[in-house]
């Protein structure tokens, strides 16, 4: 049986809403670290490779009655990746980074890992989009 089960306890301390969030950064991804590819000034990554319920997810982005869902799980996702990278030293640019991930979700899924690379110029969603996640 795979079921999860979550009791609240309910006392004068507790502030409403209370927010119980069952997902985790490998309830999306198998792995994420962060990698050095070739040379240059964009050669520092932070590999994420998407577990099949995420490529799904973006795969059906754009179809409805899918895209509230899917969006809903681009924003969990990016959450998950923000809170567990957002103190490393190597990280950069949330707002570029954000873009990167957020191309990788609705238009790259398919890639084996997505590879967001902090040192890179940010630029708005659409121009990101338009430099296939890499904007230059």
């Amino acid at each position: 049986m795979n079921t999860v089960k979550q009791v609240i306890k309910v006392t004068d301390e507790v502030v409403y809403p209370v927010v119980a969030d069952p997902t985790t950064f490998t309830t999306y991804f198998s792995s994420g670290k962060w990698i050095v590819r070739g040379k240059g000034k964009y050669n520092r990554s932070l590999s994420l490779v998407p577990k099949a319920k995420l490529r799904a997810s973006g795969a059906f982005s754009f179809s409805l009655p899918f895209v509230v869902l899917s969006n809903a799980v681009a924003k969990d996702s990016w959450n998950k990746v923000y809170n567990k990278y957002k103190n490393s030293k190597h990280w950069e640019k949330t707002t570029g980074m954000k873009n990167q991930y957020m191309c990788h979700f609705n238009f790259v899924w398919g890639k084996s890992a997505f590879n967001l690379e902090p040192k890179r110029p940010v630029k708005n969603y659409l121009m990101t989009v338009a430099n296939g996640c890499n904007p230059k």
